[in-house]
């Protein structure tokens, strides 16, 4: 009997650590993870899970990791590194680095051009967060509000600071978060997030709200047309997609219209006759002529006649033949482009080729006979 209970208390010991160690494994917001991927050692560097759980990579987008293993998570990466074609195989490997408490990423928002998460670091200043954060013309930085980890607010006159006084430019820590209010502006409305020219905007009679974002440049190829939040004083938040506006929303002064960042990111591959190869955001909606102005334009001998169209459908790859010069002069329609398109732009060497062998023997006939 006493051995039977021993073997029972050696099998419930190992289970207990094998418990432990699997949850110790388990990936969550703020943790910082070392990701390594032989066939793409671009994206070998450290990453932090940001507070939504998602890992954000070069050419993948947002990939959702919080709450899977590290293994899981690297099987997943693999995965989408397959399935978007940047690679034929991936050997993924995961490892995290540091516990989220001690790693976890400063968060700004308010009115700033580029508001998210700024990673934490040692010796991280207030001064820090803004430089990347940017603030806007309406930032009100007299009343800057910092919230704790623990949910103490602190509110600091970031414009008294000098080089001399760093009173009011705190050191900040790990899960701060920053926000800037606007200084009280009469008719005019903020944009911020997701639009090419955040800022404040005066508010005409009758403004929609496609007009004021419109003012603002329009959605960026990082915003979300679909979730556009509107705040206002004394009134919780109410998310709005673009496409389908209340018929009856007015906008009023003192508004703050936030167009959230999209989680994930879509791209489109370029190579050939052109500026600039590589990939590009896909912004909603963008066309062939669109990117081709985006990389800069054809370089010299790219040939507009039979630029192609690579994208995947049901598991097949579809080439599509384009020629650009029909779509500009109106002949043609201009293709909207789709997530993971590869475009390619020939160039016409082969055409200078003949037009080279055509004048000498332009040139052959007149030794010849010309005399």
């Amino acid at each position: 009997m006493t051995r039977f209970f021993l073997i029972l208390l050696l099998v419930w010991s190992a289970a207990l650590v094998w418990a432990q160690t699997e949850a110790a494994s388990i990936l969550r917001p703020g943790d910082v993870v070392r990701l390594t991927c032989e066939e793409e050692p671009s994206l070998n560097k450290e990453y932090t899970i940001t507070r939504d759980g998602l890992l954000v990579l070069s050419f993948i987008g947002a990939i959702p990791v919080a709450g899977l293993t590290e293994q899981e998570a690297a099987q997943k990466v693999a995965a989408e590194l397959i399935e978007q074609r940047i690679v034929q195989t991936a050997t993924v490997t995961l490892k995290r680095q540091g516990a989220s408490e001690q790693q976890a990423p400063i968060r700004v928002s308010g009115a700033v051009e580029s508001p998210g998460e700024v990673p934490w670091r040692e010796g991280l200043r207030l001064s820090d967060v803004l430089k990347i954060a940017r603030p806007t013309s309406s930032a009100d930085l007299s009343r800057v509000e910092v919230t704790t980890a623990q949910d103490e607010k602190l509110r600091f006159n970031f414009s008294l600071v000098t080089p001399t006084d760093d009173s009011q430019n705190p050191l900040l820590r790990p899960g701060d978060r920053v926000f800037l209010p606007i200084v009280e502006l009469r008719q005019e409305v903020l944009v911020l997030g997701g639009v090419q020219r955040p800022g404040a905007y005066p508010l005409e009679s009758e403004a929609t709200l496609a007009m004021m974002i419109e003012k603002a440049g329009g959605i960026s190829s990082l915003g979300d047309s679909t979730r556009i939040r509107i705040e206002r004083t004394g009134r919780a938040a109410q998310l709005i997609n673009l496409q389908a506006v209340p018929p009856d929303f007015l906008l009023m002064a003192g508004d703050r219209i936030v167009v959230e960042l999209r989680a994930a990111r879509d791209y489109v591959y370029l190579t050939g006759a052109v500026v600039r190869n590589g990939g590009f955001d896909l912004v909603p909606g963008m066309t062939l002529n669109r990117l081709i102005q985006d990389a800069g334009g054809l370089l010299r001998g790219g040939r507009m006649d039979r630029m192609t169209i690579q994208r995947t459908e049901g598991g097949r790859v579809r080439t599509i033949t384009v020629n650009l010069e029909d779509v500009r002069k109106g002949l043609a329609a201009d293709p909207i482009l789709m997530a993971n398109d590869r475009i390619h732009v020939p160039t016409n060497s082969g055409r200078r080729n003949n037009a080279a062998v055509v004048a000498g023997a332009a040139v052959l006939l007149y030794l010849l006979f010309g005399r």
